[in-house]
Parts: C-alpha cells; sequence; structure tokens
C-alpha cells in the first residue's frame, strides 16, 4: 500500500476499500494480530471518492488476454525480433509494445489504433514508461483505420519486417481488406506465426 509506484500512479480508491475489507477479513478469521495502521488505513479509504482518473497495474500473465499472450511470445521469440522494423496494428493502450521496446529491442516501433481516445491514452503510458528515450528505438503512434490502409502507402512507417496484432476485430461486411493492402515488404507474406479464433462478440463493439 505504500509502494511509491502505487503512490505515484494510484488505483481506484474502490479498488483499494475492497482490498483492504478482503484483507483484514482474511487476518481475522485466521486469528493473526493486526496492525492498527490497518484498520486505519482502511478507516482513511472508506471516506475517499474515486478520483476520476486512475490506473490499473498489470502483471503479464500470458493465459489471460491476448495481448498478454503476444507479449509473451514476443519475449520468447527476441532474437527474431532484435533491430527490426515493426507495426502494431490495433495497438490499444500499448501492453504489447510496451512489453517489446522493454525487453526485444527493436529497430522501430510504430502503434497504430483508429480511436484518438486511445492514442492519447497510448502517447501518456509511453511517456510513463520513458520509452521514446530508451535506447536507439523509434517510436512512433499513428492512427490508421483499416479501410484506408492504401492511403498511409507513403509513410515512412509501412514497411516493416514484422506486423503485430492481439484482439483485433475484422468483419468482411464492413471492411474490405485483404493481406496485400497491409504494408508487408513488397506484400509477400514471408512467415506467419497465428493464433485465430472465431468469437461472438457484443455488436455494438464494432458498429
Amino acid at each position: 500500500m505504500n509502494d511509491s509506484l502505487l503512490k505515484k500512479y494510484p488505483v481506484k480508491n474502490t479498488y483499494l476499500k475492497n482490498f483492504l475489507r478482503l484483507l483484514i477479513k482474511r487476518l481475522e478469521s485466521e486469528n493473526e494480530e493486526i496492525d492498527d495502521s490497518l484498520y486505519e488505513l482502511f478507516c482513511q479509504h472508506l471516506s475517499l471518492e474515486d478520483s476520476r482518473m486512475n490506473y490499473r497495474h498489470f502483471l503479464i500473465n500470458p493465459d489471460e488476454r491476448a495481448a498478454e499472450v503476444l507479449a509473451e511470445w514476443c519475449m520468447e521469440n527476441k532474437i527474431s525480433i532484435a533491430g527490426k522494423s515493426i507495426v502494431e496494428l490495433g495497438s490499444g493502450v500499448g501492453l504489447t509494445g510496451i512489453t517489446v521496446l522493454k525487453t526485444c529491442k527493436p529497430k522501430s516501433y510504430t502503434f497504430t489504433d483508429c480511436h484518438p481516445r486511445v492514442l492519447d491514452l497510448l502517447e501518456e503510458n509511453i511517456e510513463l514508461n520513458e520509452l521514446k528515450k530508451a535506447d536507439e528505438t523509434i517510436v512512433q503512434i499513428e492512427e490508421l483505420a483499416w479501410e484506408s490502409i492504401s492511403e498511409h502507402k507513403e509513410a515512412n512507417w509501412t514497411s516493416p519486417d514484422i506486423i503485430l496484432a492481439a484482439d483485433v476485430v475484422y468483419d468482411p461486411k464492413k471492411h474490405k481488406l485483404s493481406y496485400k493492402e497491409l504494408p508487408l515488404p513488397e506484400y509477400k507474406i514471408f512467415e506467419i506465426a497465428s493464433v485465430p479464433v472465431k468469437i461472438i462478440r457484443i455488436q455494438s463493439t464494432v458498429e
């Protein structure tokens, strides 16, 4: 609770209250002696409201979410990624890319997404992790809607060595896109490592 990282990037107060409540309950059930400071801390958080801005802290667990699985795959294949130029489609808040930049030493990494608010959060996360200052890797953030990929063919990031994507939604009824439109060198696919999954998704998330 007194960790410097937690103080600098505070989590939601509701979460802290529930955590402290659970911790105290468990200690009491096991007849453990509880320091008064823990009760005092719990009382302090009872009177606090959630702030408008808070953070979530993650431990990378490859069994939970697609971005984490991809990040784990990248770390396991860092020799193949080191020194390469990379473009990530649908970067979201940047978990995969941040992991790659911290562990794999690519030549360049371009985050892309189509939502301006997501891109703002992504920019903040990169700054928080001081990644634009790390080594000599070129780090870029680009707004990219899949249906407009052809409009970016002249950009300096559209001929990468590697394209990464996790938990992306492609609906052929809404997107007219083939692999030939992806920014691959000479539009040739040399090697693909993928795990395709078909799911039923909430319709509103793709509208």
